[in-house]
């Protein structure tokens, strides 16, 4: 873990298309949903039950209003083994960035996201530190076994990662580059429960506005734990 700029840790108590997949198993899930434009991503967010894998083949980009459906860009919400495939493209925001996540993971298991960028514009406005609303790049809460993998969030508003009641959550060989306010931050659920099973390896923290690592909410006294 590589800090710059800042202090390393805070420690403390309607889219139309359908989803384009290649065919799966036999009870009628398919394997996989390709995102190629933001119709393909919102169909692959509808239907994102049936599918195992994601993936990404071209850059998304979007401004305005398209930014930001409900909790996020990309939600994941109440998924369970599924795994993104950024293929080192990118989700570029040009607005809504404080408006929801680029990234949602609410009541999620077993998410692995890898080779993907998340820009959200260095041009746009960062928010004061207590600023409302100012949502995160990534969430991820009431969630268990998530490995971040080859991720690199630049240019987030707020918090980049903001990670809540987690048991297992892994950050390796990923960057974490001009955060707004904290680079990665893991807390307790909104029910009170700690995080545990952290990793954060081989990873890069460069010009995060505050802290660039925050636990704030996490139990354990072991690496194992």
């Amino acid at each position: 873990i590589l800090p710059m700029y800042s202090p390393l840790l805070c420690a403390g108590d309607s889219a139309t298309a359908p989803p384009t997949g290649s065919s799966g198993n036999n009870t009628g899930e398919s394997d996989e949903c390709s995102i190629e434009n933001l119709d393909t991503l919102n169909a692959c967010v509808r239907s994102r039950s049936r599918f195992r894998t994601i993936t990404f083949t071209k850059d998304i980009e979007c401004s305005g209003a398209l930014c930001c459906s409900g909790d996020g860009l990309l939600v994941l919400d109440n998924s369970n083994n599924v795994a993104i495939k950024g293929n080192h493209h990118a989700i570029r925001r040009h607005s809504e960035q404080k408006q929801c996540a680029a990234i949602s993971g609410r009541n999620v298991s077993n998410v692995s996201i890898e080779d993907l960028n998340v820009d959200e514009d260095e041009a746009a406005a960062q928010c004061d530190p207590n600023e409302k609303p100012c949502a995160p790049s990534m969430i991820f809460s009431n969630a268990a076994n998530i490995r971040l993998s080859n991720v690199r969030v630049y240019n987030a508003k707020g918090f980049a990662i903001s990670v809540a009641g987690a048991d297992g959550f892994t950050f390796d060989h990923s960057a974490i580059v001009n955060a707004g306010v904290i680079g990665l931050y893991v807390g307790v659920s909104s029910a009170g429960e700690p995080s545990n099973h952290i990793r954060i390896t081989n990873s890069v923290f460069a010009l995060s506005r505050t802290n660039a690592i925050c636990l704030d909410g996490v139990k354990g006294v072991s690496q194992d734990d």
